[in-house]
């Protein structure tokens, strides 16, 4: 199932907790953040009360949002002031996906506290991530859905979409939140 409209009113932390709970379940009580700005890139996570992300965001030069679980995805994304384009993206039995995995940066890993982990490289860039890994598992994988389709004039398959679904390491893995709140659950290995 996708769903597009626009938001027209500046996006708040409100907004992404409504959202990240359409795609939680009782398997899953939480949702991946992928957070851009221009002096920022994060990874973070919402549980049906709090966003968790390392850096403060700057909500008025955000321009991407992804909310994302294994059900599927929301993805917001600025189209001008105070106005924001928001697709819903769910995965669904009828739709035939290519699941593939997109690596991220970071070559070396450093524990900052209890909640995060840093992949960094040698050239400066870091990616903060609320959740426990080593340097095996990298590189640290965006779990990524590219949609088929066939094009009704020449018959011919095509991605037309891609959504997030999950993050992982390099052997395919998944990363689960090192939040406390959410130990004991059935990710909880």
């Amino acid at each position: 199932m996708t769903r597009w409209d626009d938001l027209l009113v500046p996006l708040t932390v409100e907004h992404v907790l409504v959202y990240a709970k359409e795609l939680m379940d009782n398997d899953f009580p939480w949702a991946w953040a992928f957070v851009q700005e221009p002096s920022f890139v994060g990874l973070g996570v919402v549980t049906k009360e709090r966003l968790y992300l390392r850096n403060q965001v700057d909500w008025a030069r955000l321009t991407d949002l992804r909310i994302f679980t294994n059900r599927g995805e929301w993805h917001l994304w600025q189209k001008g002031s105070q106005r924001w384009g928001r697709r819903l993206r769910l995965r669904s039995a009828e739709t035939e996906v290519i699941s593939e995995r997109h690596p991220l940066w970071g070559t070396k890993v450093a524990q900052v506290d209890d909640l995060w982990w840093v992949a960094h490289e040698q050239r400066g860039f870091s990616l903060f991530v609320p959740a426990m890994f080593t340097e095996q598992d990298l590189p640290l994988c965006l779990e990524v859905n590219q949609v088929a389709d066939y094009d009704r004039e020449t018959h011919l398959a095509q991605i037309v979409d891609a959504f997030l679904t999950g993050l992982s390491t390099a052997c395919g893995k998944p990363l689960h939140p090192a939040l406390p709140e959410l130990k004991g659950g059935s990710w909880d290995v």
